[in-house]
């Protein structure tokens, strides 16, 4: 909080925050949701790919994969392996595997932030340029972490801000753990979809 502001504009201004990115979320959920839709409907028939990432892959390589990806950049939409667990004799249990390499794959990442911030030239870079987003990191850093672990907000890359701002380790994994949630919303909607 600012010397010249009150705790009142202190308190407007996060549940302003916490309101406004509450709507973005919603419209991001909705968004997602058509795209997936869209892509199935007009360009790639997701069953098919399962189905190719089934026959042409062993399952562990799979996970492998899914594992580097949420490591590292979260390149690759884990809703694309969801759909893929479905396809497995036990969906469940690979869906649990999934979300706890996800949950896995953010801590990595985490550690990633961790080690960046101990080179002098990404330290001073993060906190004499970034020092704002710092502080408002340490003020709404949870609610990014949840944000990024529930909705197709990329986690990983939030996961490596996270450390690089030094947020308290602690903190991260008991928001973080939002991620395994994630993947059962998710696969209840997406398994009813295919």
């Amino acid at each position: 909080m600012s010397e010249n502001s009150t705790p009142n504009e202190s308190s407007k201004s996060s549940k302003q925050f916490i309101r406004e990115n509450i709507a973005k979320l919603i419209w991001t959920f909705v968004i997602f949701m058509g795209l997936i839709w869209a892509v199935n409907y007009f360009f790639i028939d997701v069953n098919e790919l399962s189905f190719w990432l089934n026959e042409k892959m062993p399952v562990w390589s799979v996970f492998l994969l899914f594992f580097s990806s949420e490591s590292l950049l979260g390149i690759l939409p884990p809703d694309l392996f969801i759909i893929w667990s479905k396809s497995l004799a036990d969906p469940w249990t690979a869906l649990s595997l999934l979300a706890l390499l996800s949950y896995a794959g953010g801590i990595i990442s985490f550690a990633i932030g961790r080690l960046l911030n101990r080179i002098p030239a990404i330290d001073r870079l993060v906190h004499k340029r970034y020092t704002k987003l710092s502080t408002e990191f340490r003020t709404f850093g949870a609610l990014a972490i949840f944000l990024a672990a529930l909705t197709p907000l990329p986690f990983s890359p939030v996961s490596i801000i996270a450390g690089s701002l030094d947020y308290p380790w602690t903190r991260y994994a008991l928001v973080a753990l939002s991620r395994i949630l994630r993947f059962y919303l998710y696969a209840t909607f997406l398994y009813s979809l295919y």
